[in-house]
């Protein structure tokens, strides 16, 4: 999986800082998804990462879909997270 513990803390201390609203997702690990790179990347590289975006019509499932807020509630939260990363980060390694 891309996402581990620490990356989601990252994140979600990244959302509350700017208000942003997380919706968790998880699929059964012993269930396949649609897979992307993010596995394999960081853990050949050794990068923290989290899988995160917004739902798109079909991305990976009939039930996956926007609602009308939600491009908005993305915009706010990503930049809460690349704004704030550096802050947050140095929070987690004290």
């Amino acid at each position: 999986m891309t996402t581990d513990a620490v990356s989601t803390a990252v994140l979600k201390r990244c959302a509350d800082k700017v208000g942003a609203k997380l919706q968790v997702f998880q699929i059964r690990n012993d269930s396949r998804s649609g897979g992307t790179v993010g596995p394999m990347l960081s853990s050949m590289t050794g990068i923290r990462a989290v899988d995160a975006g917004i739902p798109q019509l079909s991305m990976h499932s009939i039930r996956a879909t926007t609602g009308s807020l939600d491009p908005g509630l993305g915009v706010l939260m990503f930049k809460g997270f690349l704004g704030g990363f550096e802050e947050v980060d140095r929070e987690f390694r004290e």
